[in-house]
């Protein structure tokens, strides 16, 4: 894993600048927004696996549609696994809440310095395992652009036995760097903290697309891509495609 190139493969294109200002304005689009940025995503993530050591696709304005179709499904079944996390998160809050309410006046300050830490130990717990379940479902529904497929429970526990430990360092790195970049943001008349949200976002995709490839090398079974469709642009991209086991994917010990 190379963290630090998470943030500058920004910067390899003279059109750095458009595809980052994409990743600031359409998170301001509640989800029609969301899926426009996730379908870009999958489209960087796809290509740099097409391609190797090629450079990251532009955000093309042209492709809206495309993009918005490609997101559709990695943002559902995103949203669809973090339900019920989403459940536990609100009962957590409800008990923090309630422990202060009903304890004493004494006994409050008590709670609140106890509860406080120990609610957000809790709440980061949960999110690094969250993380790591959601990754591999994301990563799936967006190469498959199939909703089905994404909850392929042997993939999910496949994927997580190969790269868990650099899911959740990849999650910490993302948050310990959001935190400087914010703070940098903040600095600066709080204008450049937008700007610091779209450059982590789009670390974060391609984070995604590095431990898809982590786990590709330790032996792990290749999502089947949805096929391409024809066009001059593709013409020189490599066959990398391979058509899904006719049974499913098949346990590592099975193969």
């Amino acid at each position: 894993m190379n963290y630090m190139r998470a943030y500058r493969f920004v910067f390899d294109s003279p059109k750095w600048m458009t595809n980052l200002l994409a990743a600031i304005i359409c998170p301001f689009v509640p989800v029609v927004g969301e899926m426009v940025l996730f379908g870009y995503a999958f489209d960087i993530i796809e290509s740099l696996h097409r391609r190797k050591d090629s450079n990251a696709p532009d955000f093309d304005t042209n492709r809206l549609s495309e993009y918005l179709m490609g997101g559709l499904w990695p943002w559902v079944a995103r949203f669809v696994a973090s339900l019920p996390l989403g459940f536990v998160f609100g009962a957590l809050y409800l008990c923090f809440i309630l422990g202060i309410v009903f304890a004493s006046e004494k006994q409050q300050l008590i709670v609140v310095l106890v509860m406080i830490p120990l609610f957000f130990l809790v709440v980061l717990a949960l999110a690094l395992i969250v993380n790591i379940v959601l990754t591999p479902i994301t990563l799936r529904a967006g190469l498959t652009q199939d909703f089905g497929q994404a909850f392929s429970i042997v993939f999910i526990k496949d994927f997580t036995k190969r790269v868990w430990r650099e899911t959740v360092l990849a999650m910490l790195f993302l948050f310990a760097s959001s935190l400087v970049l914010s703070l940098v943001g903040m600095m600066l008349c709080f204008v450049g903290v937008f700007p610091a949200a779209g450059l982590v976002m789009l670390a974060q995709f391609h984070l995604w697309h590095q431990l898809y490839e982590l786990y590709l090398e330790r032996g792990g079974t290749p999502i089947p891509l949805k096929p391409r469709s024809t066009n001059a642009d593709d013409e020189d991209l490599p066959m990398v495609y391979e058509e899904p086991p006719s049974e499913g994917i098949q346990p590592p010990e099975e193969r």
